[in-house]
């Protein structure tokens, strides 16, 4: 067998007629010596110059004519890859971050194309925090013939924790075995026992034969969410996710509003549609490290963890100590209540401060049928400042009685404070000074997380510090 290779693109001249189509997978074995790495491996035939030619697109450019080889090459078929590519594991050469995003480096042509579904599993025995950055199963941009990046996430499957996914690490070499394989997606089902997919990689037409093998869905993809109360959140999926109520499911890879409360382990509570399903998420609380007022209606929280919240969250406040706790919980006394059917009407003390379609809790409630108001609510309807009405689920018909009891507010994220770093030093006593390219507002006291810093021990700077002082406005 004869050789040649011009940039990535390499010639192999077979002694007989070799029956290839472009399109067709094939794995080459057997180069040895100084050019075996840049032969051997999987691909797909990009060309068939003659019967006895076939061209094919490798991960390294190199230049040479025509020369023979040492060793014994072989040139296979893999048709087995042509149906079922995800049995192809890559080999990962090196990872690398800047902010979320994620770049992985494959031994060989991944043969991907932008918009595939890939999962990554980097292996680092020595600092297996660093592989949750990065493992998991992710939407790919290309970017190369053997890189390709996306948006990670930070991800504890054990503890089910959530962290700032923004971290900046150089190329960096796996220790360990690390693969990146390509998942199959369903494409349209035209029958209850018949489904397609793409294979962009192996753009070749093949008949119909008879053929044994299984088929296990192994995920779909989330393509809408929202919470419908505070403990309901909802899935839709892109395709049937074939639950059942009961049945317990994982949710990952979210990112942005309320992250944490899908992000793990569910069990459906209902299944509305074939692409919808329901479970009672559970509610996240941190606790409160200061508060404090930015003007007559705007409040700032500082709190003691990462609340992975953005604007137009909705959270409560509760149990906040001082004597304005009513202001900042915004609670307001029920002194009575009355429904009609599904109606159900709410008068207070003081004025409620809500408006149509605000979200709100009754914390507690005397009287008989009191858990029929219990729980979290839309306000439908106001009908004065201090009179609101909401739909509940259970029919009710009862008459206006006093009662006591208590409502709150939900309070809306207008903003999540975040500051460019421009410049940073360790000062005396151990501490760190940091200098931002704007004013940041911030006081003694608050804790804040910085990200992303690179260069020489980020370690020392990148993690969620208190606050000693503040000796400029960008300072």
């Amino acid at each position: 067998m004869q050789i040649s290779t011009s940039g990535q693109t390499r010639t192999l001249f077979t002694a007989v007629s070799h029956n290839l189509q472009v399109g067709m997978y094939i794995t080459v074995a057997g180069f040895t010596g100084t050019n075996a790495s840049r032969f051997n491996g999987t691909f797909v035939v990009s060309g068939i110059p003659a019967t006895n030619q076939v061209t094919y697109t490798a991960e390294e450019s190199v230049t040479f004519v025509t020369e023979n080889v040492t060793g014994s090459p072989t040139v296979v078929r893999r048709s087995d890859l042509e149906y079922i590519e995800n049995t192809r594991i890559l080999n990962i050469r090196s990872f690398a971050s800047s902010g979320t995003t994620r770049t992985i480096v494959t031994n060989e042509p991944h043969l991907f194309q932008t918009g595939a579904v890939v999962t990554i599993n980097i292996s680092n025995p020595a600092n297996s925090e660093l592989t949750r950055y990065f493992n998991g199963t992710y939407t790919i941009t290309v970017t190369g013939t053997n890189t390709f990046t996306y948006t990670g996430v930070y991800q504890d499957p054990t503890n089910n924790v959530n962290r700032d996914p923004s971290i900046t690490i150089a190329t960096t070499l796996p220790n360990g075995t690390s693969t990146a394989v390509r998942e199959i997606v369903i494409a349209t089902v035209p029958s209850s026992t018949q489904f397609t997919y793409i294979m962009p990689s192996s753009n070749i037409a093949l008949t119909q034969e008879s053929a044994t093998g299984r088929v296990s869905a192994t995920a779909v993809t989330a393509s809408n969410r929202q919470l419908l109360s505070r403990t309901i959140g909802e899935i839709t999926t892109s395709i049937a996710h074939g639950l059942s109520v009961g049945d317990r499911f994982r949710l990952t890879n979210l990112t942005g509003n309320n992250q944490d409360v899908f992000n793990g382990s569910h069990q459906v509570a209902s299944v509305p549609s074939g692409t919808v399903v329901r479970f009672v998420a559970t509610p996240t609380s941190k606790n409160l490290n200061t508060k404090r007022l930015d003007g007559n209606t705007s409040a700032r929280i500082n709190l003691a963890a990462p609340h992975n919240l953005v604007a137009s969250n909705l959270f409560y406040l509760d149990g906040t100590s001082g004597d304005d706790t009513k202001f900042w919980d915004g609670d307001v006394n029920i002194i009575s209540r009355f429904s009609s059917g599904t109606t159900r009407t709410i008068n207070t003390d003081n004025p409620h401060y809500l408006s149509v379609n605000s979200r709100f809790r009754i914390l507690s409630m005397t009287g008989e049928n009191a858990n029929e108001y219990i729980g979290d609510w839309i306000v439908a309807t106001v009908p004065s400042a201090t009179q609101i009405t909401f739909t509940a689920v259970n029919a009710l018909n009862q008459t206006q009685e006093a009662v006591t009891g208590l409502l709150t507010r939900a309070q809306t994220v207008s903003s999540v404070p975040a500051f460019t770093v421009q410049s940073r030093s360790k000062a005396t006593g151990g501490l760190a000074d940091i200098t931002f390219t704007a004013n940041h507002d911030l006081v003694a006291g608050e804790l804040v997380r910085i990200t992303n810093i690179g260069g020489t021990f980020p370690e020392e700077f990148n993690g969620d510090f208190l606050i000693a002082s503040v000796p400029a406005a960008k300072r």
